[in-house]
């Protein structure tokens, strides 16, 4: 597990505090429970990629006051790459706000045989006919995605390749016990309608009605009628499904800029922050199917250790 700091995000002015009120009212997110991705095998193989594709960034002339006068920089920041020793798969977050809360969450993982999820992984794996469902878990890390837009990004990411199909679901299986042992934020989505509604049957998805901050407004919505004929589909929520990716690069390590605001008008100050963008359109193409090999953990070797 990591501790979840990072740069502030917050905001001021008055048209923000139902914001800033609304944000109050949730638990800090304070940890994460995550998959280190270095160790003795990919540690070398990771240095050199990453290596790489720093010296492979190009450089671009400064925007705004500075152009013609300052000499060309990175597009992409080399403040936003992240280090080598911090890549890792995310796979929740959660609120541990005090000694004993955070003792009670180690103490659980602890107790977790994560070999013996990962040989449930396999048994699953193996009745798919899934090949090279043993041994060892080899994992590459492919291509290069940008978030939230391409020309307008502001974090890069790896994804994982794994031929053996054991990565994703020993991810959802840790996981999902993190949230069912009440450690982990459920990050509730709605679910596609896929049964109609039974007179006398309930119509709340009681797996997601634990406290996560925002999970009122979506219960809400679920709270939909049985016996009502508007709308006889009966909406269901269920978690997010999981993104398992490695950050390379995320400016809001940056900390935030300040811009000209291109709207001007009373109540205005004239200036704005905003975490630094850049076109990635150029990387994505170049980096497009490139992969990186490392080694990860497979039933043998994992271990209830927190990363």
């Amino acid at each position: 597990m990591g501790n979840s700091r990072r740069p502030g995000r917050g905001g001021g002015g008055q048209g923000n505090n139902n914001n800033n009120n609304r944000a109050r009212s949730k638990p800090p997110l304070t940890h994460f429970l995550c998959i280190p991705l270095i160790n003795e095998q990919s540690i070398y193989q990771l240095q050199s990629s990453l290596a790489e594709f720093k010296s492979l960034i190009p450089l671009v002339p400064p925007s705004g006051p500075a152009a013609g006068h300052a000499p060309d920089a990175p597009l992409v920041p080399y403040g936003a790459l992240r280090p080598l020793g911090t890549l890792h798969f995310t796979l929740g977050v959660m609120s541990l706000t005090s000694q004993e809360r955070l003792d009670e969450t180690l103490s659980f993982f602890r107790s977790l045989d994560l070999a013996s999820i990962m040989q449930e992984v396999e048994e699953e794996a193996k009745s798919k006919d899934e090949s090279d469902a043993q041994g060892p878990l080899s994992i590459d890390l492919v291509s290069l995605h940008a978030i939230p837009r391409t020309r307008a990004a502001t974090v890069l990411h790896a994804s994982p390749l794994d031929t053996s199909g054991r990565l994703y679901p020993f991810c959802v299986k840790l996981r999902d016990r993190f949230m069912e042992a009440g450690f982990m934020h459920r990050d509730m989505v709605k679910a596609k309608p896929r049964n109609k509604a039974v007179p006398g049957e309930s119509s709340r998805d009681n797996e997601g009605s634990d406290e996560n901050g925002d999970q009122g407004e979506e219960e809400e919505d679920a709270s939909v009628s049985t016996t009502s004929p508007v709308n006889p589909i009966v909406p269901e929520f269920k978690p997010r499904p999981l993104l398992l990716h490695a950050t390379i690069a995320n400016t809001i390590y940056l900390g935030k800029r300040k811009q000209a605001s291109q709207q001007g008008g009373k109540g205005q100050r004239g200036k704005d922050k905003s975490l630094v963008k850049f076109d990635a359109t150029e990387l994505l193409e170049r980096f497009a199917g490139s992969r990186y090999k490392q080694h990860s953990a497979g039933s043998k070797d994992v271990k209830g250790q927190g990363g």
